[in-house]
């Protein structure tokens, strides 16, 4: 009897010792599952997994709590994007950015939004100076040292209309809208990335596009301070399948009046050895890479290819009101359509910054080694001053040479 007793006593012992272990091997796991949600980030992560079922899920989560290293996103599912795209910046994260805590997307497809419609809308008519609240698949809101690499970016193909499409594939826009605390977006870089978009009749639809607004407004911030402005992009070896305008980077200038404001430019932007096919579209405005207000640029080694379709002005590099040091060197742009109810400029190049806060003080611009090809045209109206095709506009301090026309 008292052996048994004894028995008895050692079992509910080890019983309860079972339930301790489990209870603390329980709490143990909770707890590396609050950490893996709450602890900043970095190494690498792929995306969806147990911890995150999604990409969104994910950039919720650096939106909260930063990192602590540098971070590398895998994809190993495609991934379609919310209504109003994935919305990467806050205080948070944004703040635990450096040279050495950098955040890269790499070798994943992201799909735009494929039901309903979106809340933002289009313009259809007016100057650069003029913004519609655009959509976009992946929008950064401030946040630096962000890489997109070997991603790509696919429009639905059912999104033909304002309504529906995508503007923006990459949208890069200020966190916010406070003098001197707006946290623009630098030290950018995407590379080896493919955008597949659709063609419909917005003059503000850009596959990337930086400006001096917040995501889904329309008003122009002043800049005032360093960290207020968008600067150090790089583009290189992109292909951009479709869009109607390719790349668009404006800085603190209101096109309207031909001033700059604040800060004033965005700077150090280098779109290189990328493939811009089908520019233009329709009868609205668009160009492969434009630029507007910068400080600094080297457009260099691409191919751009404009829409045999495009039936409004439609242009391949154009920059207006740039300055410090600008170079359009060793492109090859291609014209195919008969030019006779639009025009085409293949490099519209204007360098006249004035002297100012936040402004070059010496402007210097080289177009060199660009080769120009004219297919399905009337070759007797194809001059510098055919009044629908311009092969170069210039202005400001130039130096053209060693173009090639075929």
């Amino acid at each position: 009897m008292v052996n048994n007793l004894l028995l008895s006593s050692a079992d509910k012992k080890n019983k309860n010792h079972s339930y301790s272990k489990f209870f603390l091997l329980a709490f143990v796991a909770l707890a590396n599952m609050q950490n893996s949600l709450t602890a900043q980030y970095s190494g690498t992560i792929s995306v969806p997994n147990g911890t995150f079922a999604n990409l969104g899920v994910l950039i919720d989560s650096l939106n909260q709590y930063g990192l602590n290293g540098a971070l590398t996103v895998n994809f190993t599912a495609t991934q379609t994007a919310p209504t109003l795209g994935y919305q990467l910046g806050s205080a948070a994260l944004n703040a635990s950015m450096s040279s050495t805590n950098t955040l890269t997307f790499n070798g994943g497809t992201i799909n735009a939004y494929t039901g309903g419609t979106r809340t933002g809308t289009a313009i259809t008519s007016g100057t650069s100076s003029t913004f519609g609240t655009n959509d976009a698949m992946f929008v950064v809101r401030g946040t630096d040292f962000v890489r997109f690499t070997s991603m790509t970016f696919n429009e639905n193909a059912a999104n033909t209309t304002n309504a529906s499409g995508m503007e923006n594939a990459i949208a890069f826009h200020n966190l916010a809208g406070t003098t001197g605390a707006m946290d623009g977006c630098q030290n950018i870089q995407i590379t080896g990335c493919t955008f597949n978009m659709n063609d419909f009749a917005s003059s503000n639809q850009y596959v990337i596009y930086a400006v001096n607004t917040l995501y889904s407004a329309t008003t122009n911030l002043i800049w005032s301070a360093n960290g207020d402005i968008h600067r150090d992009f790089t583009i290189n070896n992109c292909t951009f399948n479709n869009g109607m305008s390719h790349a668009f980077f404006k800085g603190s200038f209101n096109n309207g009046s031909f001033t700059y404001e604040g800060a004033g430019t965005i700077r150090n932007i280098n779109v290189i050895n990328s493939n811009f096919r089908r520019i233009g579209g329709n009868s609205v405005q668009h160009a492969g890479v434009t630029l507007f207000g910068v400080d600094t640029f080297d457009i260099a080694n691409n191919f751009l290819d404009i829409d045999s379709a495009s039936s409004a002005f439609t242009q391949g590099v154009f920059n207006q009101n740039c300055g410090g040091f600008g170079r359009v060197y060793n492109n090859e742009i291609t014209f195919k359509r008969n030019f006779a109810t639009n025009q085409l400029t293949a490099i519209q190049n204007t360098m006249n910054f004035s002297i100012g806060v936040g402004r070059p003080t010496t402007t210097t611009s080289l177009v060199r080694k660009n080769k120009l090809i004219i297919g399905y045209h009337n070759p007797a109206v194809v001059s510098n001053n055919s009044p629908n095709i311009n092969l170069f506009i210039n202005a400001g301090a130039q130096a053209i040479d060693g173009a090639t026309f075929i």
